[in-house]
C-alpha cells in the first residue's frame, strides 16, 4: 500500500515513535511491519527498521553526501569504515 502526499501532512514524530515502540510490548503508538518513506523528488528513500536505527537510500552517494557530513557522529561504530569508505 501506498500514498503520495506531502512531507508537511505526515504525522512524522508518531509514525517514528511507532516504529521504535514495535519490539516493545504495551507501548503505543505501535506499528508491525516496515515503513517506507520515497522522495520521488530526492530520489531517497527512508526505512526506519526499528528503536536503534535507520537506513537512507539514494541512487548516487551525491545525493547522500550532505547527509553524511551533517550527521556522521550518528554512523554506528560498526558500520563507520565502510561507510566512509564510500564517501572517501
Amino acid at each position: 500500500m501506498y500514498f503520495t502526499t506531502t512531507t508537511s501532512t505526515i504525522p512524522l514524530r508518531n509514525i517514528a515513535a511507532a516504529i521504535a515502540n514495535q519490539d516493545f510490548g504495551g507501548r503505543s503508538p505501535v506499528i508491525r511491519g516496515d515503513v517506507f518513506f520515497l522522495n520521488v523528488s530526492r530520489s531517497l528513500i527512508f526505512h526506519m527498521y526499528d528503536d536503534r536505527g535507520l537506513d537512507i537510500i539514494a541512487v548516487d552517494k551525491e545525493t547522500l553526501q550532505p547527509l553524511f557530513a551533517t550527521y556522521n557522529r550518528w554512523i554506528p561504530d560498526y558500520d563507520r569504515e565502510r561507510i566512509e569508505v564510500t564517501f572517501a
